[in-house]
């Protein structure tokens, strides 16, 4: 995910949420009602801001409303173990 969507997250004090791949079934039926959508033309239905009223859903929320976003903090960590291994310190 982008910028776009992260920037997004943050001015509409939205989250963006990940599932597990494939589980679209299990997914689709901890949706209790859509309420909107909002920004379909801009961003897509895959990203639009999806306004839903959930039960038992799990996911993982991967960008929030203050801006943080796991998918950024997972390249930061990576980078960082991937020059200490290139370095042969591993840790």
């Amino acid at each position: 995910m982008g910028n776009s969507t992260l920037e997004a997250c943050r001015k509409y004090g939205c989250v963006y949420l990940e599932a597990v791949g494939g589980a679209a079934c299990v997914t689709a039926h901890a949706i209790r009602e859509v309420k909107g959508v909002h920004l379909m033309a801009e961003f897509g239905r895959a990203e639009a801001m999806w306004v839903i009223d959930v039960a038992g859903m799990e996911c993982v929320v991967s960008m929030d409303t203050r801006g943080q976003s796991l998918h950024e903090e997972v390249r930061l960590r990576s980078g960082e173990r991937l020059r200490a291994l290139i370095e042969g310190s591993g840790k």
